[in-house]
């Protein structure tokens, strides 16, 4: 979260937050990649999922959701380099979806 979050007081206020919904977001998690690749969620799914819940309007735009969405999961330096893992890959694991 650093990259994203320079000052340091928005900072401990986002962890604060994050950290106060921790199992909402852990249960959120769940359902969403239940529905979609489980252990992970997918760009669709994740698209939809903020449509539905009025995230996407006129000023955040679903092309700003999928490139948040790409940039959050294409970043990780951590990826397996493993050929049968490719597909996912292109999914969101429960660590990128905080990024997000």
């Amino acid at each position: 979260m650093t990259r994203l979050i320079k000052d340091q007081d928005d900072y401990n206020d986002v962890t604060r937050v994050l950290l106060k919904n921790a199992k909402l977001l852990t249960h959120l998690f769940m359902y969403l990649s239940s529905k979609s690749v489980f252990p992970a969620i997918g760009q669709m799914d994740f698209g939809s999922f903020c449509a539905d819940s009025n995230i996407v309007d006129a000023k955040f735009i679903l092309s700003t959701v999928d490139r948040q969405f790409i940039a959050a999961t294409t970043a990780n330096p951590n990826q397996d380099a493993d050929p049968k893992k490719e597909e996912l890959k292109k999914q969101a694991t429960k660590a990128e979806l905080l990024k997000l």
